[in-house]
């Protein structure tokens, strides 16, 4: 990010902030725990993608077939693409919770 922070993903279905300056690592958000019951659980964290523009990271959830949106910040989490638990290749030109994506992994 712009302070220099590293962000990873674990098999844990957790996100974590590693400070490059400082050694700190943080959790930002996810409990660790696989299950698939709201915006704040994960499945399968496996890619993570940085908007320095608004702060936001990306984190494809590979299992549940969705893109997640993360404010490192607040630790809020929300679906930004695809349909939990709905694998497809549809949506093109439809809004973003109606497109369907199938097992989202690497993210840039």
């Amino acid at each position: 990010d712009m302070q220099g922070n590293l962000y990873v993903t674990t098999d844990e279905a957790a996100v974590w902030k590693l400070s490059i300056e400082t050694g700190e690592a943080t959790k930002v958000c996810g409990q660790g725990v696989k299950d698939a019951t709201g915006d704040t659980t994960w499945l399968s964290t496996y890619g993570v993608a940085y908007a320095p523009q608004n702060g936001i990271l990306f984190i494809s959830d590979t299992k549940q077939h969705l893109i997640k949106a993360v404010d490192p910040t607040t630790g809020g989490v929300r679906n930004a693409l695809g349909q939990a638990g709905k694998s497809g290749h549809e949506g093109d030109g439809e809004a973003l919770h109606h497109v369907r994506l199938t097992s989202p992994h690497s993210l840039a």
